[in-house]
């Protein structure tokens, strides 16, 4: 399935700054959103108008303050109950712990896990 959006949650400024760059220079066909806060893409989830076409790629931190990567998962879940077959979610975590990788994994609405940093390489993995 051909991804139309592409959203980034992560509390770091910088991550957003250089996925932002790799993402709007080397895939076209998508549009590009980021956030901080999981609260904000939530709200701008909600508000997409999702069409038969419409596919959407989430980037997802699993660790940053207000609502980490899990609380995001349980909101979203509740939230957009039916219509979670329109989104692919990538957890995005610079952590190690192998107990916490699987754990994601099992997760339904998790598709897979990135490990920070994240290359153009691994990105074009998820457009594919």
């Amino acid at each position: 399935m051909k991804i139309t959006n592409t959203i980034l949650i992560d509390d770091d400024p910088i991550l957003r700054f250089s996925i932002k760059k790799m993402i709007t220079d080397n895939i076209k066909e998508t549009l590009f959103t980021s956030f901080a806060c999981g609260y904000d893409a939530l709200d701008y989830i909600k508000s997409i108008h999702l069409h038969d076409s419409t596919r959407i790629l989430i980037l997802l931190d699993v660790h940053m303050p207000l609502l980490n990567g899990w609380g995001f998962l349980k909101e979203f879940k509740e939230k957009m109950k039916g219509m979670e077959h329109k989104f692919s979610i990538h957890m995005i975590s610079s952590t190690k712990e192998l107990g916490e990788k699987k754990e994601l994994l099992a997760h339904k609405l998790v598709n897979s896990f990135i490990s920070k940093p994240i290359t153009m390489k691994e990105l074009n993995k998820l457009f594919v």
